[in-house]
């Protein structure tokens, strides 16, 4: 008995020595911005160091919203728990996204052109990213969800192809080959259209 359960120990040991997760790498919210992030300050915090990047954009309010959604649930699809804090000022929305390492902090600021935000146009706004020198992050860097422009698309991995047939439009149902009944033979990936995110 004492040698099964020696054994079953390290079997146990050896499971979760194997399936420890990884730091989370938190994305860059550059990547859904398509512009590079600046260094805008280094500081001390009570936590420990901190750097704070900072993207000027010009969008809507609508698409700037937006993009705090998909930025979000790849945070979130990441291994973060975001969490929505009070807003004060020009600042628009503010998050936290935090994790064993830490907690990053995501902060919308009107930088001008006000009047046409209010109106539904374009304005420019300051997205600025706090990121404390534990986490893992990567400038320029979106990790597996974020794309340029977008999420990558879970179907087919950011391809465009048809995740079913691989994208040769065609695959062996028993008869030899046929039109793929998930791209209906076009080999492209029915959830994204081919673009490979969304």
């Amino acid at each position: 008995m004492k040698k099964f359960s020696l054994l079953l120990g390290i079997l146990l040991l050896f499971t979760f020595c194997t399936y420890a997760e990884e730091d989370p790498q938190l994305p860059d919210v550059g990547v859904l911005l398509g512009v590079e992030g600046e260094l805008y300050r280094a500081s001390q915090e009570k936590s420990g160091p901190y750097h704070t990047y900072l993207y000027e954009v010009e969008m809507t309010i609508d698409e700037a919203a937006s993009i705090i959604v998909d930025y979000t649930e790849a945070a979130r699809e990441a291994g973060f728990t975001p969490k929505s804090n009070a807003t004060e000022g020009v600042m628009i929305k503010y998050m936290s996204f935090s994790a064993e390492t830490g907690m990053a902090d995501l902060a919308l600021y009107v930088a001008g052109k006000s009047e046409e935000l209010a109106n539904g146009e374009a304005g420019t706004l300051w997205f600025a990213l706090a990121v404390p020198d534990a986490m893992t992050f990567v400038l320029g860097d979106g990790g597996p969800y974020l794309v340029e422009g977008g999420t990558r698309c879970p179907e087919c991995g950011g391809s465009g192809k048809c995740a079913y047939c691989g994208g040769t439009g065609s695959d062996d149902y028993g008869n030899g080959y046929e039109e793929c009944i998930i791209c209906k033979g076009s080999g492209i990936c029915d959830i994204c259209e081919g673009e490979g995110k969304y």
